[in-house]
């Protein structure tokens, strides 16, 4: 709003709620339109395509574990919670859209346990076999890399978190160009594709900008 910056991504789900206040919805393209409408309307703000990627949160188990506990929705997960331990970060106990709403769309439930951990040990301690159900996030390097099923929110509890560019409207009209180089990146940044790109930063300890640059570049999006 200041002027300091032109552009940055911006979460549909994000933009929804935190920014807007607006009700929960999981219709993407309702969304999109909502957020859309009312960046422009309230910041002259202006949102480009967003990606079909989703980063939303999400609930994730082993292969293993799932298949031995039958579990591959979030209702059978709650039917069953009281035999069950969650991993997650400490903020997902108190979040309105973390523990406590999924409690109060799923039934109320109690889990056996909740182990609070550094997110960065929510992968280890479900593989290690420290938990049953690991707090996610949609495009997670470590759901391909470990095979995990991420269990499906049947009662439609979180928004969709795509991705999308917000930029000024004042930066679009002195450089129309944006909206072309930037909605042409869009369409590539899917599920897998993220949780490809970003394994190679929590997995194989690459850098960001290293990776993003090598993507960009065999996509023919940047030169080399």
């Amino acid at each position: 709003m200041s002027g300091e910056i032109d552009l940055y991504p911006e979460y549909t789900g994000t933009g929804l709620l935190t920014i807007l206040k607006l009700p929960s919805a999981s219709d993407r393209q309702a969304v999109f339109d909502k957020v859309s409408e009312g960046y422009k309307q309230q910041f002259n703000l202006v949102w480009l395509d967003p990606a079909p990627m989703n980063n939303t949160q999400a609930l994730a188990m082993t292969q293993e574990r799932s298949d031995a506990l039958g579990i591959k929705t979030i209702s059978q997960m709650a039917a069953k919670a009281s035999e069950l331990t969650m991993i997650g970060p400490p903020e997902f106990e108190a979040r309105e859209d973390g523990l406590p709403g999924i409690q109060a769309a799923y039934g109320n439930f109690e889990l056996k346990e909740y182990k609070a951990v550094d997110p960065g040990l929510r992968y280890k301690g479900l593989t290690d076999g420290d938990a049953d159900v690991a707090v996610a996030f949609g495009t997670d390097g470590e759901i391909d890399a470990f095979d995990l099923v991420v269990l499906e929110d049947d009662r439609n509890l979180f928004p969709p978190y795509q991705v999308a560019p917000v930029v000024r409207q004042e930066a679009l009209d002195a450089n129309p160009a944006i909206r072309e180089a930037l909605n042409a990146l869009a369409p590539k940044l899917t599920d897998d594709v993220m949780r490809r790109l970003n394994f190679e930063v929590s997995g194989n300890q690459r850098e960001p900008e290293e990776v993003a640059k090598e993507f960009l570049t065999q996509e023919g999006l940047v030169k080399s």
